[in-house]
């Protein structure tokens, strides 16, 4: 199965390791933060191409600054995220802001 790799760093867009960003169902997406200690939440719009709507990313560690996450059988289309500060990391200071993007899903006859 393929994997695409969504860098959510300190810019307002997230970036890619391959463009366009098209996955199918049943390939993996990992989603890590790049250059961040703080916490995000990503949140997807409408709908998710995962079981989950959303999660979070912690980046206080490299263990828990990442997740793979599975397209689930079906997801079909643009999927709009955004990742939102928000969360302790237990540091005064301010966290960079909310970085948005999408994940294309071609269906599964596409292959």
């Amino acid at each position: 199965m393929a994997q695409l790799t969504v860098f959510i760093g300190t810019a307002s867009q997230a970036t890619y390791s391959r463009t366009p960003p098209v996955v199918r169902p049943g390939d993996s997406v990992l989603f890590i933060l790049q250059n961040r200690t703080d916490t995000v939440t990503v949140e997807f719009d409408s709908g998710s191409p995962f079981r989950q709507k959303t999660f979070v990313l912690a980046g206080a560690h490299s263990l828990t600054a990442q997740q793979t996450k599975t397209v689930v059988a079906g997801a079909s289309g643009t999927y709009r995220f955004q990742a939102v500060p928000g969360g302790d990391d237990g540091l005064l200071r301010d966290p960079p802001g909310a970085v948005l993007g999408d994940v294309k899903v071609n269906p599964e006859s596409a292959r």
